[in-house]
């Protein structure tokens, strides 16, 4: 618990009703703020909502410094970033309402021990878009750390409380540390110089990393100056020494994450996931001597040819001293002074020779009838052990940014292929290396929309080339011309029931009235008809009644009939 007495006065607010948000358990609490569970009365949705100490108000200019954030903040709109709903203040202090995600964070995670690697790899891959897209917008973080890093229920990753810090910077005097930020994540500059940039960010994403697979921080220190002297001046940890099985490889992306000088770090945060992808794919050193000293072995040497006859002295006709012995021939094995040569035996003229070569010759015989035997009977065509490439041809207007392959008919969602790689809209991309056989296939777009379903596709030896079109939109006027109003059908397939459906204009901010009557659900495998909506341009989101998980299609052309297939996320 923080010992700031304005932040502890929050802890009342539970029971309480802000405005149209019933505020439930406290969730967690920082040095910044208290997050509590709520529920958005007017639709019946479960929020985050964040309420900051009332002494930020005392501020001069804090309220518009404060929606000027937020507004950015909301803005960002990225499937990786934590959605912002609302904003305001209670009882003189501010809030902010965010999207809840019932997985935790990845900081609960890490306090289980160290994650397997290639979660760490989807996770920062993810992370690494968030950020990204952030930087490109000319917003910086300033407090990444692994409880700013929010889970869903599949386990993908959100980026919250953007902004947060920049709120709060000229706020500190009041708080008594003088720092704004986490030390355990503070890159070296910003205890230095103060200086902010991207590379701040990638910096906390290094220790973050550092922790995903160690389990521990990668500095430790008995006050919060002594950790921030620590990133300025202690050596970058070597992550093997926590854990010994991971490679060089992984270890040289966290120590260049986490350089002391901002200009020897990763440039973006999508360049480190994509070292961290290639690390994980590469054996240990280890493994790759094993393999070199297995090959050096399986070839023999080559050996030297004797010199030619020509080359040899003839015999002395004058009796001379016995030469020195030769120099060794490349096997290492000295050569024998001509003056002293044994007269040549016949390798037959042991008797255990003769019975052993004999045996030998029979044994090779039976093999080599075996062999063509074997090679005669090989069946035509690809090997069972032969691969299939799915090559995933985009042609739709959106990114895609999940790619399921699963057995076919099996009832689980399979195994998900980018790993954090983005289809862009008009690209292909390739996964190779799959076996043969039948498999059903879904693709989502990256705000979760279930933009193909194919069922029972078989993959031989080879490529197959799977075109992902566009939705069709169906016009219902039967003239070929736009008709006025457009009728909106939606297949659920999510395994959940479906309590919440928003329509609004494309682009705007308020989502408005929930279009499902009260009482109302859309239940799994069921079909829902909305009809008489004006033709346009809308975003689309539907709420599963139990967990409040939802999903989006922003910006959907609805021009007679357009139908909406719901699968389950990924």
């Amino acid at each position: 618990m923080s010992d700031n007495p304005g932040i502890n006065a929050a802890s009342h607010l539970t029971g309480k009703t802000l405005g149209q948000y019933e505020i439930g358990q406290q969730l967690g609490q920082g040095g910044m703020a208290t997050v509590y569970l709520a529920k958005q009365t007017s639709i019946g949705r479960t929020v985050a909502i964040k309420v900051m100490p009332a002494y930020f108000m005392g501020e001069h200019n804090f309220l518009q410094r404060f929606e000027r954030e937020v507004k950015v903040i909301a803005e960002l709109q990225h499937p990786r970033v934590l959605p912002v709903y609302d904003y305001g203040q209670l009882e003189g202090r501010p809030y902010i309402v965010m999207a809840y995600m019932p997985g935790g964070t990845v900081a609960d995670r890490i306090r289980k021990g160290p994650m397997p690697v290639s979660d760490v790899s989807r996770i920062v891959s993810q992370i690494a878009e968030g950020l990204d897209h952030a930087h490109n917008k000319g917003v910086i973080h300033r407090d990444f750390k692994p409880s700013n890093v929010l889970l869903d229920n599949q386990g993908n990753a959100y980026l919250a409380d953007f902004g947060i810090a920049k709120i709060a910077e000229t706020n500190v005097q009041l708080t008594g540390s003088g720092i704004v930020g986490t030390p355990a994540f503070m890159a070296p500059e910003m205890a230095e110089s103060g200086n902010v940039t991207p590379a701040v960010d990638i910096y906390a994403l290094g220790i973050t990393l550092y922790q995903m697979l160690s389990g521990k921080y990668p500095y430790q220190g008995e006050t919060p100056i002594r950790v921030m002297m620590a990133h300025a001046q202690d050596p970058v940890p070597d992550v093997r020494e926590a854990r010994p099985e991971l490679s060089e490889a992984v270890s040289d992306v966290v120590m260049k994450a986490m350089a002391k000088n901002p200009r020897d770090r990763y440039a973006t945060a999508g360049a480190l996931a994509e070292d961290l992808r290639s690390a994980i794919s590469r054996p240990p050193a280890d493994e790759l001597d094993e393999f070199r000293a297995t090959e050096k072995v399986s070839y023999p040497l080559p050996v030297a040819a004797p010199p030619p006859a020509a080359s040899i002295p003839p015999a002395p006709s004058v009796p001379v001293p016995p030469p020195p012995p030769a120099t060794p021939t490349p096997m290492g094995f000295p050569t024998a002074p001509l003056g002293a040569q044994k007269p040549r035996q016949s390798l037959f003229s042991n008797p255990l020779v003769v019975i052993g070569s004999v045996i030998g010759g029979i044994l090779v015989c039976v093999c080599g009838v075996v062999l063509l035997i074997t090679i005669l009977n090989q069946p035509a065509g690809p090997s069972t052990a032969s691969k299939a490439n799915l090559i995933v041809n985009n042609r739709t207007s959106a990114d895609i940014c999940t790619v399921n392959v699963s057995a076919a008919g099996s009832t689980g969602s399979g195994t998900e292929q980018l790993n954090g790689t983005r289809i862009p809209a008009g690209t292909t991309y390739t996964i190779s290396g799959l076996a043969t056989g039948q498999y059903d296939l879904t693709a989502h777009d990256c705000a979760g929309n279930a933009v193909a379903e194919d069922y029972g596709i078989t993959l031989a030896s080879g490529d197959f080339d799977w075109a992902i079109n566009a939705p069709e939109v169906v016009n219902d006027t039967g003239s070929g011309t736009p008709s006025d109003t457009a009728s909106l059908v939606i297949i659920n397939k999510t395994g959940e029931a479906l309590c919440v459906l928003y329509v609004r204009d494309a682009g705007t901010t308020d989502w408005g009235d929930n279009q499902l009557a009260s009482g109302k659900t859309i239940e799994d495998q069921s079909k829902f008809t909305l009809n008489n909506i004006p033709s346009g341009s809308y975003d689309l989101r539907v709420e599963a009644c139990a967990n409040g998980i939802y999903v989006e299609h922003l910006a959907a052309d609805l021009n007679g009939q357009m139908t909406w297939t719901l699968s389950p996320s990924k």
